[in-house]
Formats: C-alpha cells, sequence, structure tokens
C-alpha cells in the first residue's frame, strides 16, 4: 500500500487507499487502529493495553495487543504502521482522518466547509464496535457533530437559506430520530415556508416513535403539533420562539428523582436522549453531576462541575454535596447557604427546598445541630406546603438522621418510620436504603439486636442491588457491630472480610477507617490476646482520617476505643490523651452517643494516675449520662461498674460494693430476655463486660457459673396488685412486675380501653421505659400460640 491512507471512522470502519484493492481488519483491531490513527504521534503500548482491554490484567493485556497488532499488519501489510519495545504509532503524514476534518470544520466560519464536514459523519463512531473507550469516543463525535449541525442550521436560517437548513435537519433527524429540538425546529421551518403536511408528516413519525419506545414529547413540541394543525403560526420564528429558545431547566431535576429511585439506566438514556435534543450544555453538566452523585461518585460530578457557572444556585448545590461526601461540612454550609440566597432571586420553591435539605445535611455534617434541626424544619414544612411526596419524605428523613446523630432516639424513630413508608410508596430505592440504615443503627444503640440485624441485613441487600459499594461497606460495618453485640464475633468477622476490599477499592479515607474501627473491635471482643493487634488498626484509621478536613465519627470511635485498648495495656497518660480528643470531638459535633463510654474509660486512666477525685467526677457523669439515655442500653450495667470500681480505688468500699451488684442485678436482668442458648455470649462478648463477671466472682457477689446453670423464671406467674412493693431486679421481682404488667394489658383489653404507651406503663410501674420494653418482649416470646398477644 503507497501514498495517503484514508481511515473512516465514523460509521463502519473503512480504510481507503486509491488504486489499491484494501482488505478491512478483522473487528477485534478495528479499535486498536482507530486509537493510533487518532493519536497522531506515538502510544505508550500499556496506555494501548488500559483503553483496549481495561478489565484486563496489564501483562495480559499487553500481550493481547501484540497479537492484535500482528493481526493488522497481517490484514493490511502497507499500513504506515510502525513499534519499538515501548509504543506504537502511525505515520501521521500518510494518513487521512474523518474524524479530523469533523473537527477542523467546528472551528470554521465558512458555510461551505462546515457543510462538506458534516458529509464525513456516517454514523456512529465504528458502528458495531464494542468497549468504554469506544463508547466515549463515540459520545464525543456524536456531539460534535450534533453542535455542528444545529450552528449551521441557525446559520442558514438567519441567511434565509431555508432549504439548505431543511435539508440539514433532515439529515440530523435522520441520524437521530429522538432529537426532539431538531425535530420541531423542522418542522417549524417547513410549516413556515407553506410545506405543512411535510412538518405534519415530520412531527407524526416522531410521535409515532416516541410512543413506541416509552418516551413522553415535551409540552412545547405538543404545543408545536396544535398549532400546525390548527393553522396557526408557531409561537415565534426561527430561533426566537419557543421550540429554539433554551429549554426549560428541567432536565437536572428529572435525572434527579430517577436517580433517587437507583434507576441509573435510565437516568442515562434520559441523559443521551437529552443530548440529542439539544439541552443547553450547563444543563446536561449539571444533570451528569447529579447522576454522578446518585452512583456515589463525587469526583466525577465535581468534573462536570468544574465547566459551570458558579452562580448557578444548582451549580452551588452540588458542588455543597461533593464537599458534604468528603466531608467538609463547613465549607458545604458555606455553599448550600449561597445557594439558598440565590433561590430567594429565583422565587422556585422546588430548587429552594434542595437548598434547605442539603444545607440541613450539611449542618448537621459540620456538628452545628441546632442550625441543622432549623434547617429540616424549614424543609418539612415547604415540601408539605407543595405537596411533593418525595420531598417529604427527603425531609422527614434529614429530621429524623438529625435527631438519631443527637442521640434523640425516640423522637427520631417515627419520622424515620414515616420517611420509610413514603419512599417505599414513591419507589425511592436510594432513600428507603439510607432510611434502613439509620434506623438499624437505632436499634442497635438501643439494644434491640435482633431487630437491629434484621433491618441491616435488608438495609445491604438494597445496596447489593444498587451496586454502591461503599454505602455496602458501611453497611456491613454495621452488622458487624450488631453481631460482636449478639456474641457472634465468626459472623461478624466475616462481614468485615467481606467490608474490607470493597473499603479498599472504594478508596473513601473514612470508609477504611470504619472497616478498621470494627475490625479492632471485633479483634479486641475476641479476647484480650488481640490487644496489640486492635490497637494497630486503630492507628490505621487515625492516619486515614488525617486525609479528611474535619473531624467524623469514626474519629471520636477511634479514639475511644484505642484510649480502652492503651489502658488495658497499661499506659494510662496515652489513654487519656486519647480519651479527651474523643470527648472533645463529640462535644464538638454535637453528637453525644458515645461519651458516656469516653467518660468512663476517662475515670479509670485517671484512676490508675492516683487522681481518684477526678476519676470519680468522670465515672460520676457516665452514669448520670447514661440515666438520661443517651447511651447504648445494653451497656448500662457497664457504667455502673466501672464507677464501683473506681469508687473501690477512692477508699469506698461499701459504695463500690453497691454499685457492682447494681451493675449484676442490671446483667443479669439482661439475661433474662435472651434466649438460654445465647446468655453464655451476652456475658463474654466484650472486654467489658468480662471485666464485670470477673468482679462479681472475684468479690463473691455471685457465681456467674452457677446463674447460666440455673434456669431463669422469665415466665408471667401470679399477677400481683397493681403498685404493690417488689424487689424489681431480682428473678422473682421480674416476673412479679412482668405478672403486673399482664394484668394491666388484659384489664385494659376487657374493658375496651386504650392500650397505655410505654411511657405511661414505665409510670405506673416505676420502672424505665427501657425495662418495659424488654417485659414486653419477653412476655411476646411466652405467650403461647392461641392466647391472646400483648
Amino acid at each position: 500500500m503507497t501514498g495517503t491512507v484514508g481511515l473512516q471512522l465514523l460509521g463502519s470502519l473503512r480504510v481507503v487507499c486509491p488504486g489499491a484493492d484494501v482488505r478491512q481488519p478483522p473487528p477485534r483491531t478495528q479499535g486498536l487502529l482507530a486509537q493510533l490513527a487518532l493519536a497522531g504521534g506515538p502510544v505508550l503500548r500499556d496506555d494501548l493495553a488500559s483503553a483496549q482491554l481495561p478489565d484486563t490484567a496489564i501483562a495480559d493485556a499487553r500481550r493481547q495487543v501484540s497479537q492484535r497488532l500482528f493481526q493488522l499488519r497481517r490484514a493490511l501489510p502497507d499500513l504506515p504502521l510502525s513499534s519499538d519495545l515501548d509504543a506504537v504509532w502511525l505515520d501521521a503524514d500518510r494518513c487521512r482522518v474523518d474524524v479530523a476534518e469533523l473537527e477542523a470544520a467546528a472551528t470554521s466560519e465558512d458555510l461551505e466547509t462546515r457543510l462538506a464536514a458534516l458529509t464525513h459523519y456516517r454514523g456512529p463512531f465504528l458502528a458495531g464496535v464494542d468497549g468504554e473507550w469506544v463508547a466515549q469516543r463515540r459520545r464525543e463525535y456524536e456531539d460534535t457533530f450534533l453542535s455542528l449541525a444545529r450552528d449551521t442550521a441557525r446559520r442558514l436560517l438567519e441567511r434565509r437559506l431555508h432549504d439548505e437548513a431543511i435539508a440539514l435537519l433532515r439529515r440530523v433527524v435522520g441520524e437521530f430520530p429522538l432529537a426532539e429540538h431538531d425535530l420541531a425546529l423542522l418542522a417549524e421551518v417547513l410549516d413556515t415556508t407553506g410545506r405543512r403536511d411535510e412538518a405534519l408528516t415530520a412531527v407524526q413519525a416522531f410521535l409515532d416513535l416516541s410512543e413506541e419506545v416509552g418516551i413522553r414529547p415535551r409540552e412545547r413540541t405538543l404545543r408545536l403539533v396544535d398549532a400546525i394543525r390548527e393553522g396557526r403560526p408557531p409561537d415565534g420564528g426561527h430561533g426566537s420562539g419557543p421550540v429554539a429558545s433554551q429549554p426549560p431547566r428541567e432536565l437536572w431535576e428529572a435525572i434527579a428523582a430517577t436517580a433517587w429511585k437507583g434507576d441509573f439506566r435510565d437516568a442515562e438514556q434520559r441523559l443521551r436522549q437529552a443530548r440529542h435534543d439539544g439541552e443547553p450544555a450547563e444543563d446536561l453538566r449539571i444533570a451528569e453531576a447529579h447522576l454522578a452523585l446518585a452512583r456515589d461518585d463525587p469526583a466525577t460530578a465535581s468534573s462536570h462541575l468544574s465547566a459551570c457557572d458558579e452562580g448557578d444556585p444548582r451549580v452551588l448545590l452540588l458542588r455543597a454535596s461533593v464537599l458534604r461526601l468528603e466531608p467538609d461540612g463547613v465549607a458545604a454550609a458555606r455553599l448550600a447557604a449561597r445557594a439558598l440566597l440565590a433561590t430567594g432571586l429565583a422565587e422556585d420553591d422546588r430548587l429552594r427546598f434542595d437548598a434547605l435539605h442539603e444545607l440541613a445535611r450539611s449542618r448537621g455534617v459540620a456538628g452545628l445541630s441546632r442550625r441543622a434541626l432549623e434547617s429540616t424544619d424549614a424543609a418539612l414544612a415547604l415540601a408539605r406546603a407543595s405537596g411533593g411526596g418525595a420531598r417529604v419524605a427527603r425531609a422527614l428523613y434529614a429530621k429524623g438522621a438529625e435527631l438519631h446523630r443527637q442521640a434523640r432516639y425516640d423522637e427520631a424513630r417515627p419520622l424515620l418510620h414515616d420517611a420509610l413508608a413514603i419512599a417505599e410508596q414513591h419507589g425511592l430505592a436510594i432513600l428507603a436504603a439510607h432510611v434502613h440504615h439509620a434506623l438499624g443503627t437505632l436499634a442497635n444503640l438501643q439494644a434491640d439486636l435482633e431487630h437491629a440485624r434484621d433491618l441491616q441485613v435488608r438495609e445491604l441487600s438494597r445496596w447489593r442491588d444498587l451496586a454502591l459499594d461503599r454505602y455496602e461497606a458501611i453497611a456491613l460495618c454495621d452488622l458487624s457491630s450488631t453481631q460482636i453485640k449478639l456474641g457472634d464475633i465468626a459472623a461478624a468477622r466475616a462481614s468485615l472480610d467481606l467490608a474490607w476490599p470493597l473499603a479498599e477499592d472504594v478508596g473513601h479515607p473514612v470508609v477504611r477507617a470504619r472497616v478498621r474501627l470494627m475490625r479492632a473491635y471485633a479483634t479486641a471482643t475476641a479476647g484480650d490476646s488481640g490487644h496489640g493487634e486492635a490497637i494497630a488498626l486503630t492507628d490505621q484509621g487515625l492516619a486515614l482520617l488525617g486525609e479528611v478536613p474535619q473531624d467524623v465519627w469514626e474519629t471520636g470511635a477511634l479514639h475511644t476505643l484505642r484510649g480502652y485498648l492503651r489502658h488495658g495495656a497499661g499506659d494510662p497518660v496515652g489513654a487519656l490523651e486519647d480519651i479527651d480528643t474523643a470527648i472533645a470531638s463529640w462535644e464538638a459535633r454535637g453528637e453525644p452517643e458515645l461519651i458516656p463510654r469516653a467518660l468512663a474509660t476517662r475515670g479509670l486512666c485517671l484512676a490508675a494516675l492516683g487522681r481518684s477525685k477526678e476519676a470519680l467526677a468522670a465515672t460520676e457523669e457516665a452514669v448520670l449520662t447514661v440515666l438520661e439515655r443517651t447511651a447504648e442500653d445494653d451497656h448500662v450495667a457497664i457504667y455502673h461498674h466501672i464507677h464501683g470500681m473506681v469508687l473501690a480505688q477512692a477508699g469506698y468500699p461499701e459504695d463500690a460494693r453497691r454499685y457492682v451488684a447494681h451493675a449484676w442485678r442490671l446483667l443479669r436482668d439482661l439475661l433474662l430476655v435472651v434466649a438460654p442458648a445465647q446468655r453464655p455470649a451476652v456475658l463474654t462478648r466484650d472486654p467489658s463486660t468480662r471485666a464485670l463477671v470477673r468482679t462479681v466472682r472475684d468479690w463473691g457477689l455471685a457465681d456467674p457459673d452457677e446463674t447460666l446453670r440455673a434456669d431463669l423464671p422469665s415466665t408471667p406467674q401470679a399477677p400481683a396488685e397493681e403498685g404493690s412493693p417488689r424487689r424489681t431486679h431480682t428473678p422473682e421481682g421480674v416476673a412479679q412486675r412482668r405478672a403486673e404488667l399482664a394484668a394491666i394489658l388484659s384489664r385494659t383489653t376487657a374493658e375496651g380501653l386504650a392500650r397505655p404507651n410505654v411511657a405511661e406503663l414505665a409510670r405506673r410501674l416505676g420502672v424505665s421505659q427501657r425495662t418495659v420494653k424488654r417485659d414486653l418482649a419477653a412476655l411476646r416470646e411466652f405467650t403461647v400460640e392461641g392466647d391472646e398477644r400483648t
């Protein structure tokens, strides 16, 4: 083959050389040939391998590229192809590529040059060839052709060259039959130039195709059709009416709504149609950023936003979302506030809701608790006023999640349940998964562990269906926490083994740190011999969080765990440093849930350093905080035990014994509502519980082994008179209290009265709401089949 070689890459690939008989290259080599032709110079073999075989190991991919080069040379022996050990290239001076001529025409002001270049577009880039690199280039050249064709049609219409414009628009519609913007402009021009029948024929063909593929035409297109049928002039003319004017800003909202449903394929189809319809580039970039965020890809979203108008409130909102995910809540809240101010000028309630919603979430991440709730209340009021079900669900979730973060669990739960019901009604798969996450962690914190595990398993299934790896890794971590509390360390480790590679692939430092936190927790829980490994894992987690702009939940949790482990390893000074850092982090972020645990460990460290007065103040504050129900219910006994140990070191042995005995009664009370097979796991599930059992045995307060062997009474016995004296924490007192509870409920049912709520039952029985909930659970478990269930 001699002379210049023509490479036609648009449409099916063709190699053209005047005067020579050219065979077409094998299909598997065509993408490789196209990449070399477009490069205009040497291409590294590794780059060819990565582009052509992205899912193949680099060594294997290089080998396959070499094979394809051999096949290409054999099919086209005179192709000006050269190579060495590192790179491959085509002689650019001897190759003419149709794509280059199309791109060059885009900068030309000459109409003839433009029209000639447009003839090079014979169909999609490398039609019939698949691959990620090919698909990306295909979209680029479609956009180039459409942009050039539309701008050329506009110039033709400005010069009154109607026939040329019509021919060009017919060509565009022929290539892209769903390009609604171009079809509508073609129909308008045909109608205006007296070719009404042709206009109606073109429009009807589009309407038939739209119905076939399930796409609803735009309102402005339908209005144009009505005007043509009725013989009325369209609103405006070529370039001034609604057809040629900038489309309304609805695309980004449609993409966002579809993305909340987790239907990413449908969202991509909408984007493709929007590109064909000639939507403004700004709207396309914003819609693509929305889709990227829904797919948990903030880097891609940020890339799309880089060329957008910084003053557009939609852009400000999306940038705020990206910052919130980093997470940098303070910067995100500033951008969301700017977006909210901008919506005041736009008077757009839908956009204002999005701004309030983002502001609430960003303020929550930033630890601005009071301001976050103010924003959620405003967003909820606006959503309810506008009657938007999906927006109401999002607002309810935002408020419920913020109350959850502030450990106001009883307030959060009903909001989250309402949000879940609406989300499932509207098919909002991503929102439903987030709500399951919040409900699962809430149940975990309130010791409703079986329910927590069920919720977390459902959440995990949702994230897997959506293929969102970051959230799947987080869900596995939370599931492992519940499994550890249930005493199933093997299951917890299996969950973390699944979470680890997901977190590493995602690469987000917070997720990677969380996996290390939970693995350290599981390792420490399994036995004291693993403390060294657990400390090393916490060190790794904290090092990863050094990449994050602000403290996150994992920051306090890692410092709290490392402090506890350091104390156990005989390093009270280092432990105290960790604990003080953790408490400062929790308080700054307005997240009180783990502060009692940190305070209790602080007391142990201070006691080890001989600072008894400060130690007592810390553990006393931990117990008080627990009694105010801002900590995990199933750890109540632990805080009483630690306070007792500090009292003993401070020289108050009688008070110490009283607190430890009460801690043992609380733990024994917990055993009453646990299946017998799980009782050993409850006593040995973590170092804190094991320490309590050792103290009880060493101080002669009870024999824990004897307790496990005993048949703990857990079924109701003879009813007692309401309000009669009882010893709440003895086995007999528990049975008596539950019998009284059953009697109250039975009388209520018999008299046709409304059932008392948990708070009322707690008041009448003189116990905590937590105790009432456990008693109700036990009554349900031991009610025989056929009896009226409480």
